[in-house]
């Protein structure tokens, strides 16, 4: 289907040898910057032949193609969650009690954001992940300017079954309580 877009000018994209390939690379979401470079074809002419070339079922599976680019977004979402889950256990197994904290924190970023982008309604998931959020930042402050209250804080998690938060706040409260009692030998 050659199309003329001025007359006696052909659409470089129509009367192109893998014009078959440059569609359905389009259909797959290629950027234009990539196709161009690939089939020496300018972006301008690829952004033509989708806007006045393409049949209305091709424009029609671009359009549920992006449907399918935002599950695949909310899947790396979930993974980036997963991932991060993974990162924090693996620091709390090492002792490695910041980057613990920092996982978390990334975690909790990354469901905040799947669950707007999820346009979760439930406000009350999100407050509670922000008030979590919060709660943990807090915490962590409380224990590096006192690390006898991080410690108290742990004694109370463990009570309470968080056994796995219990001990990263407890390690963090005993290395500042080194880190402490080093700087106080070092003076004397």
């Amino acid at each position: 289907m050659t199309a003329d877009i001025r007359p006696g000018r052909t659409c470089s994209i129509c009367s192109h040898e893998e014009r078959m390939v440059i569609e359905s690379l389009i259909l797959a979401s290629r950027s234009y910057r990539s196709l161009s470079k690939r089939f020496q074809v300018s972006e301008d002419s690829l952004g033509r032949h989708v806007r006045n070339h393409l049949s209305g079922e091709i424009k029609a599976a671009m359009q549920s193609s992006s449907i399918a680019r935002t599950t695949d977004i909310l899947q790396r979402l979930a993974d980036i969650a997963e991932d991060a889950n993974t990162a924090r256990k693996r620091a709390l197994e090492r002792g490695a009690t910041l980057l613990a904290i920092r996982a978390g924190e990334a975690e909790t970023r990354a469901l905040m954001v799947l669950l707007e982008r999820l346009q979760v309604d439930d406000l009350s998931v999100l407050s509670l992940l922000r008030a979590g959020e919060t709660l943990a930042r807090s915490v962590g402050q409380a224990t590096r300017d006192n690390p006898t209250v991080g410690k108290a804080i742990a004694h109370r998690l463990r009570a309470s079954g968080e056994g796995q938060d219990a001990d990263v706040l407890e390690e963090l409260a005993d290395r500042l309580i080194r880190e402490t009692t080093n700087a106080l030998g070092e003076t004397l």
